[in-house]
């Protein structure tokens, strides 16, 4: 019984030969032949072992792994795999030709001239990559070709200070050769920022020939997103990307508020006995008989009627006020969305301050008496510039704010009333 289904198995009929024999003569014959990105069939081979190798897996799941003509086309099929990856890696290789210094040497001034990145754009170029997609490669290849990119080409261009690339195009050879070129020490151009933008811009656009086969077209955007989706260097389906990079003057101001929020944090939980003296001298007594002959002229406002006495504050909160000035300064000279985020910012500083500072602070404000007064001091002192902080900045804030919504003076009853509540209550502990 065994050896009549040994002889059927062997001299019988058996399903899938035909298509074996036939798959094995083909690869036979195109196992000569050098497979390249120069034939336009480059991709259709590609796609090849990927047939033989599951019509070969459809033959060894009926049971005939044991038989020669198996065993020869998957030998024949590793070859062809192997051949087919060989080439493939060549014709990258020819496509992306790199010239950079020794390896693991940094790129400097002194050799940076000698980093040259050649890209052949050939008709087939595009059917080559094809190709390295379906035999799963492209990925590995760019991701290698990306790390060289950005160490030896848009690194330079950011950290070198005269730097500059330097593009070339020869239509006869079809091949764009990206380089650098060492400016003049006294020149500047490179490293301001919007050279470097500019140079990585034209870099981009080099790369972005057939060689990727990138040639997808833009949407409705910004300029930035929109050259960076024609390039092809961002899908259209890649709306989050698209959408982040619109939004990124809004995301730096919200990363920008978040600082701000925590280095004012800090300096709130600063000790409060490191003190400064800050106002002007006293109103001498004839000012003040003169402030009281003038009193019934209602047009008379006298000079130091916004004068804040000189007392002693902490230092720390001297820092917080000259940071919120700092901040009103840069809302100033920002786009709109970002200069309405650091006003409110500023708002939010001065109200964090009535909650953390009374609270961090409560052991030292109720067991010392001399850190009751400093924190009055503190809070007068920042009611004090709350009165004309809008103001100074109003002019150069953008609408709403400049038409009279920039005020801080609804937080100056809070202060005041924070003050005078924690010095009362130290009175009162005392004369207890």
């Amino acid at each position: 019984m065994e050896r009549k289904k040994l002889h059927k198995s062997v001299a019988g009929p058996v399903p899938g030969t035909a298509l074996a024999y036939s798959m094995h003569r083909g690869a036979l014959r195109s196992g000569g032949r050098r497979v390249g990105p120069a034939h336009p069939a480059c991709g259709t081979r590609a796609r090849r072992p990927a047939q033989q190798k599951s019509d070969l897996d459809v033959l060894i799941e009926d049971g005939y792994c044991e038989l020669k003509i198996v065993k020869a086309l998957r030998s024949e099929l590793r070859v062809n795999q192997e051949t087919l990856l060989h080439h493939l890696g060549e014709a990258w290789s020819a496509m992306t030709v790199w010239t950079i210094p020794r390896a693991k040497e940094p790129v400097t001034l002194t050799n940076v001239s000698q980093v040259q990145l050649k890209l052949v754009q050939s008709e087939n170029a595009a059917v080559t990559v094809n190709a390295m997609n379906q035999v799963g490669i492209l990925k590995s290849k760019m991701h290698v070709f990306g790390k060289k990119l950005m160490e030896y080409i848009l690194k330079p261009i950011v950290t070198l200070s005269n730097v500059a690339p330097s593009i070339n195009a020869a239509k006869k050879s079809q091949s764009t050769t990206v380089g650098f070129k060492v400016l003049p020490k006294s020149s500047e151009e490179a490293s301001n920022p919007v050279a470097v933008y500019k140079s990585t811009l034209a870099i981009l656009k080099a790369l972005s020939g057939p060689l990727l086969s990138l040639k997808t077209e833009g949407k409705n955007g910004d300029e930035n997103t929109t050259l960076m989706a024609m390039l092809g260097f961002i899908a259209e389906t890649a709306s989050s990307l698209l959408t982040y990079a619109r939004d990124v003057n809004v995301h730096f101001a919200n990363k920008k508020c978040q600082e701000l929020i925590v280095e004012a944090g800090k300096l709130m939980k600063r000790e409060l006995h490191n003190t400064k003296r800050v106002g002007t001298m006293k109103v001498d007594n004839k000012d003040v008989k003169d402030q009281t002959q003038d009193a019934k002229d209602k047009c008379h406002v006298s000079e130091g009627i916004f004068a804040l006495p000189e007392c002693a504050v902490s230092e720390s909160i001297g820092c917080l006020v000259n940071l919120a000035y700092q901040t009103l300064q840069e809302a100033g000279s920002n786009t709109p969305q970002c200069a309405i985020q650091l006003f409110y910012t500023v708002r939010n500083m001065f109200e964090i301050f009535c909650d953390v500072v009374p609270t961090y602070h409560r052991d030292s404000l109720q067991k010392l008496p001399q850190v009751c007064p400093l924190h009055h001091n503190n809070c007068m002192y920042i009611a004090h510039h709350l009165l004309t902080l809008g103001h100074q900045y109003r002019q150069s804030l953008p609408p709403p704010l400049c038409d009279g919504t920039s005020t801080f003076v609804d937080l100056i009853p809070v202060f005041r009333k924070l003050a005078s509540e924690c010095f009362l209550a130290q009175m009162k502990m005392m004369l207890t």
